[in-house]
């Protein structure tokens, strides 16, 4: 079994679990003690054993990795990020902006946000649902979400102040500016009428028109390129033809 990265994305996991196990109250706190919620360990093997039915022949029933594979993994580190403006709403010189910034490490295995009060796991939480999984513009390309044709065709709604709140800018080098990939947020984010925004709802990012036009971009693309490659193999034959025809041959394209 690979060892695929995992992400602080338990915390948010555990923060779900814990409001449904044990309701607000495990989120109250003497205003004068540090918050400590009792965030339950996520990878469990016994609720694991339990969490889907057993097929009618048990031989193909799913059979999960063991805690202490899961907790072997290594985590995944956590970039800063930055939002995407539709064209038309950046600030000034923002893109120019974005290639000085350095890339910043918010949360690895080795250091991590505040989490002293209830605002800061809050934030935490908000941290891990924007961020990314993966950065090979699986959901959107810096070009489309820079193109005002790709938020016309697919329909991506905008928030009040033109955020695309479904992805985020990422530096993970300085110079490079990349767009963030499947994340909580990419589904689970909901751009209300009045502009506002509600995270962890059903989202309306339109996934099936993008997928229709990141293909059709695609096959343009392609067709493009070989009309570009039929065009240069003519005009080497033309050459060709030329060549030879100025040493007497006579079975030549025409010119």
């Amino acid at each position: 079994m690979p060892a695929i990265p995992r992400t602080p994305i338990a915390l948010a996991v555990g923060l779900v679990s814990l409001c449904a196990a044990f309701g607000p109250q495990a989120f109250q706190s003497a205003s004068s003690s540090p918050f400590q919620p009792a965030v339950p360990r996520i990878w469990d093997d016994q609720a694991m054993s339990m969490l889907e039915l057993p097929l009618a022949n048990p031989i193909g029933s799913a059979r999960h990795a063991p805690a202490n594979y899961y907790y072997k993994i290594p985590v995944r580190a956590i970039y800063k990020s930055y939002p995407i403006y539709e064209p038309g709403h950046e600030p000034r010189g923002y893109m120019e902006w974005l290639k000085t910034r350095q890339p910043l490490i918010i949360w690895d295995a080795t250091h991590h946000p505040p989490l002293q009060t209830r605002e800061d796991w809050i934030r935490a939480g908000e941290m891990v649902f924007d961020s990314s999984t993966f950065f090979y513009n699986l959901d959107a390309t810096l070009d489309q979400v820079r193109s005002p044709d790709w938020y016309q065709t697919v329909g991506v709604p905008v928030t009040a102040n033109g955020v695309m709140p479904f992805e985020r800018y990422v530096i993970r080098k300085k110079g490079a500016i990349e767009v963030s990939g499947n994340s909580c947020a990419t589904c689970h984010t909901r751009v209300m009428p009045d502009g506002s925004v509600v995270k962890g709802a059903q989202g309306n990012f339109p996934l099936d028109r993008n997928v229709a036009y990141r293909y059709r971009a695609g096959v343009a693309r392609c067709a493009q390129q070989r009309a570009v490659s039929v065009r240069r193999a003519l005009g080497a034959a033309r050459s060709a033809c030329r060549s030879r025809h100025s040493h007497g041959a006579t079975d030549c394209l025409a010119a």
